[in-house]
């Protein structure tokens, strides 16, 4: 079966064009690496390593910021942010020049550069900064940054920063106390703000889906890194007009290097996503079950809040299928769901090469992003789709002729109590006047009230059989005050001997009236037509199911009896058992019955 999907998008979102030829692409790449050499050209000759690490720095963050605004579904301003911040990092060493104002402005450069970088992070993968705690985290890195950074400048001296004296500085208030007081407060907030992202780091990665995961975990611990180099710089003091090279900013640059590559990896598996897939759908068991798709699903798209829900065709219920002629979905057990509306939850429907909707992959809103990877995961996963949608609306099918037999039960009941008291409020009432003029007629007839006697008697017969009838049909007693005390009653005037071993517990009407009459059918046929002249009947609570016992010392009841009994129990899901369940509490011959009969019945109950 040839399946198609269909991915259900906010209408109006189309994918940024970006970059749209890979020129563009080189073009900008070469030409953030060309500033990147500009900015430390007098670098190169006395730290050429630190300069080159730079320049790929720039580089890399270059042509990721461009395959990023390439990519489909990604929005914002991360991209720029990213292209800014390797532009900066090369910028914060044009100080290298120590020509005019250059050297200030290259050391107020730096925090443009950490606030560009953290704006990039925390945009991924959405576009924006959403939670609270974020974007007062940026706050704080926006005004402490840049006042701690300009404090330290105006308060210093060029000397003081390893550059020649005559360079220009704008150090008004030089203060050699005050500046080192200033250096330390940038290396507490340095780290402060560091330990603060690594906490905004771990409860993003807890929300994030395993495909934004492996993305933004390696950039996170990355970025982590380079900040644990910036406060090492600071608090040992060093330069970046220093004329030897720095292993802590060696270290940096190293940490800067690797966010772009981690975030190239995660693009790269992203588009081998299919062969992915494959491999993971492709251990299914043969044939496939619900259980077995659905967690082949989790593992291919890493969310493990997604569901399936399979379209149920024809759906066939009491009231038929919905007016509004909306679709009914199951999930996999056979119930039936209504799919979300909420906006953070992505729906994508399946459907088969005729155009029918197989099934409704519910998955996070996160995963819009990353289209291609749930129409692959859902291609390679079409015919296991299939067959479990089959299962699943086999379960559905069941449940709705089960539902089918409970009413027509329940309905049989209703219509036993209107009998029971249709036969109650009236031929036993008119009986009973009949009764009534009866003795008056035998007092107004003195001495010759025998055909008066006869009649009496034959009326009196005829209240018993009725009132018998009544109780068979539904006694009244049996909903007023349990199974037990409706069995003790019918057993008081019944032919034969029954010891009643029921407990007093109340269960729902249908349980109650099928134990009653599976008790009476089967005791009546022993006294009737298989010679027993005793019996039993006893009752327990087991594996949420009612268990009755009926024993009794005449001939075994045929199967026709037996057949209509386990129908009417099957259809409460209960039946006829071979034996007691295991577990069941071993019980001895009732007395004088040597080899009993045994009537075994179960009945699911709460």
């Amino acid at each position: 079966m040839e399946l198609r999907v269909i991915p259900r998008t906010p209408a109006g979102r189309t994918a940024s064009a970006g970059l749209g030829r890979p020129a563009a692409l080189v073009a900008l790449v070469l030409g953030s690496g060309a500033l990147a050499l500009l900015c430390q050209w007098p670098a190169l000759r006395s730290i050429p390593a630190q300069a080159t690490l730079n320049t790929l720095v720039t580089m890399s963050y270059a042509a990721t910021a461009g395959v990023g605004a390439r990519s489909p579904g990604r929005r914002g301003t991360g991209p720029s942010l990213l292209l800014g911040a390797g532009l900066a990092w090369s910028a914060t060493w044009a100080g290298f020049w120590e020509v005019g104002p250059i050297p200030a402005l290259a050391f107020e450069v730096q925090p443009v550069f950490w606030i560009l970088l953290l704006g990039a992070v925390l945009e991924y993968p959405t576009g924006r900064i959403t939670e609270r705690t974020e974007r007062i985290f940026m706050a704080a890195v926006l005004v402490i940054l840049p006042a701690l950074l300009t404090a330290n400048i105006l308060t210093s001296r060029a000397s003081w920063k390893a550059y020649h004296s005559d360079v220009w500085w704008p150090g008004v208030f030089p203060d050699r106390d005050a500046a080192n007081v200033i250096t330390v407060l940038t290396a507490a907030a340095a780290l402060g703000l560091t330990g603060a992202f690594i906490v905004l780091l771990r409860q993003r990665l807890r929300r994030l889906p395993m495909v934004d995961r492996r993305v933004q975990g390696p950039t996170g611990l990355a970025l982590a890194a380079a900040g644990i180099c910036a406060f090492l710089t600071t608090v040992l003091g060093s330069h970046h007009a220093a004329r030897c090279a720095n292993p802590f900013y060696l270290a940096m640059a190293v940490a800067l290097l690797g966010m772009p590559i981690s975030i190239g990896i995660g693009e790269l598996r992203r588009q081998l996503v299919r062969a992915a897939a494959a491999e993971t759908l492709a251990r299914l068991a043969s044939p496939p079950t619900v259980e077995s798709v659905q967690l082949a699903l989790i593992e291919a798209l890493g969310d493990e809040t997604m569901t399936v829900l399979y379209r149920v065709p024809n759906p066939d219920s009491p009231d038929g299928p919905p007016a509004d002629g909306t679709a009914v979905y199951v999930d996999g057990a056979g119930t039936p769901r209504h799919p979300p509306t909420a906006a953070d939850r992505l729906l994508v429907p399946v459907t088969s090469g005729t155009g029918d909707e197989v099934a409704l992959l519910v998955t996070d809103g996160a995963l819009r992003r990353h289209e291609d990877l749930v129409g692959a995961a859902l291609a390679t996963a079409g015919f296991a789709l299939e067959n479990a949608r089959l299962q699943a609306v086999l379960q559905y099918r069941l449940a709705a002729v089960r539902d089918s037999r409970t009413r027509i039960v329940e309905t049989a009941l209703a219509e036993r109590r209107r009998l029971e008291q249709d036969l109650h409020d009236g031929a036993q009432q008119r009986l009973l006047a009949v009764a009534a003029r009866i003795g008056i007629a035998r007092i107004h007839a003195g001495e010759q009230t025998t055909a008066i006697d006869e009649a009496s008697a034959e009326l009196t017969a005829a209240l018993g059989e009725l009132r018998t009838l009544a109780r068979g049909i539904y006694p009244a007693v049996l909903g007023e005050a349990g199974l037990a005390v409706a069995l003790d009653a019918a057993m008081e005037d019944f032919p034969i001997p029954v010891a009643v071993e029921v407990a007093g517990d109340r269960f729902d009407a249908a349980t109650e009236t099928a134990a009653y009459l599976t008790v009476i059918d089967i005791l009546t046929h022993a006294a009737d037509r298989a010679g027993a002249t005793r019996g039993t009947v006893r009752s327990w609570h087991q594996d949420n199911g009612l268990w009755l016992q009926i024993e009794h010392n005449g001939r075994a009841a045929g199967d026709g009896l037996l057949s209509a009994v386990d129908d009417r129990l099957r259809a409460l899901d209960g039946a006829l058992e071979p034996a007691p369940p295991r577990g069941a509490a071993p019980r001895a011959a009732p007395v004088g019955m040597d080899d009993p009969v045994v009537v075994t019945a179960r009945i699911p109950c709460v």
